[in-house]
């Protein structure tokens, strides 16, 4: 009964008769429509056990991901270093041709490609969004004002790098952690050196099509460069394939794609916390959510990670962010509610797009869901999914 259900709302169809689970009901009935939850999709041992859709979206309609480009983009990263073509400590200078700007700065040229996945670049970039001013807003410029927008990776190396407020001790690559669209969009710049007339089609060639990934979009600026930072789209059940390889430790179906070696094994490398995040002064670090790892998230309170991390050397010893989930639990997030989350201890995934901006702060009604609650409704009725799909 309940699989027959649950094709049918796969197909983006609704079924009252069917009785919800609570974490259901939280994600898709919320009574003052703060937010919008237009897919959820767990996979556990890689199988789905649950998948509904709302909202006009269904299995085969394409959903914006946003920030959630920025951890396929590092990917992407993985896939050039397992097959020889890019190294993580490669100056970015060699895959991106832009002389005036690195001859007018050349601590530029000491940018790598390390520090791009690590969100580490130290460039000033302004990561602001509704609500912000067009002018001083980064993000906004290079993805809708028209002169940014037509090169995205000029506008982004012309930015300056971050200055000590109390000092004025300009930093250069690698010194801080700031979180930035324009970092996973210079990843993407660096590929199109690497691939030239395959860049393209590489995102698939190198990995949507070998993990069967077969419902994605992926924009690109006029002058070709793929969004990294914001521009993709999926399903969930194409995305989810991407939270199985990482799962799989970076196997698919007995192919490795992403490098496992002493020099660099990329799982780990990606689920760590962010040094660079650990160790950026505290007047300059700009907290988020979570705890930044290199291109993912981690389910860690960030000021009790850093915390942690200069009390004992290990970050892991701080708190979590979401009571009852597991800190070892990894995430993609894109804005508005998009969000891949992994438990490896569970051997799970949960995928959920929405919409979120409809909140009222001045009436207290939350703009967001809460991840945490909803994993924590999973979580709590996992054992009856998995009855339910067998």
């Amino acid at each position: 009964m309940k699989l027959i259900l649950l094709t049918a709302l796969a197909m983006g169809l609704s079924s009252p008769a069917m009785a919800e689970y609570e974490f259901e009901q939280y994600a898709f009935s919320n009574p003052e429509r703060s937010f919008k939850t237009d897919a959820l999709l767990i996979q556990k041992d890689g199988k789905v056990l649950f998948e509904r859709y709302a909202n006009g979206f269904n299995a085969n309609k394409k959903h914006y991901l946003w920030s959630i480009s920025k951890t396929i983009s590092a990917t992407l990263v993985g896939r050039a270093i397992q097959e020889g073509r890019m190294k993580l400590d490669d100056p970015v200078s060699k895959y991106v041709s832009a002389p005036r700007i690195f001859s007018r700065t050349p601590d530029k040229k000491n940018l790598t490609v390390r520090h791009l996945v690590k969100w580490s670049s130290t460039f000033d970039y302004n990561e602001s969004y509704e609500g912000g001013n067009l002018t001083e807003s980064s993000v906004l410029q290079q993805l809708y004002a028209p002169r940014a927008s037509k090169d995205m990776t000029g506008y982004i190396l012309a930015h300056d790098f971050i200055k000590d407020p109390d000092t004025g001790k300009v930093y250069s690559p690698g010194d801080i952690y700031r979180y930035s669209t324009g970092d996973s969009t210079l990843v993407m710049s660096a590929l199109k050196g690497v691939y030239g007339d395959e860049y393209d089609r590489m995102p698939w060639t190198q990995l949507f099509d070998i993990l069967g990934m077969d419902r994605m979009s992926f924009q690109q600026d006029t002058a070709g460069v793929f969004i990294g930072g914001a521009k993709a789209f999926a399903t969930p059940r194409s995305l989810v394939k991407l939270g199985q390889l990482f799962l799989n430790d970076g196997v698919w179906e007995g192919r490795r794609l992403l490098p496992k070696t002493e020099e660099l094994d990329w799982v780990k490398f990606s689920w760590q916390p962010n040094p660079t995040f650990l160790k950026t002064p505290e007047s300059i670090v700009k907290y988020s959510g979570w705890t930044p790892a290199n291109s993912w998230w981690m389910n860690l309170d960030p000021r009790s990670a850093r915390q942690a991390y200069k009390a004992t050397g290990d970050a892991m010893n701080g708190q979590p962010e979401f009571e009852g989930v597991p800190k070892n639990t990894y995430i993609a997030i894109g804005h508005w509610g998009q969000y891949m989350a992994i438990i490896p201890e569970k051997n799970l995934i949960v995928v959920r797009f929405g919409e979120d901006r409809f909140g009222d702060e001045e009436a207290g009604i939350d703009q967001d869901i809460d991840l945490g609650k909803l994993l924590r409704g999973i979580l709590k009725d996992l054992d009856q999914l998995q009855g339910g799909a067998q």
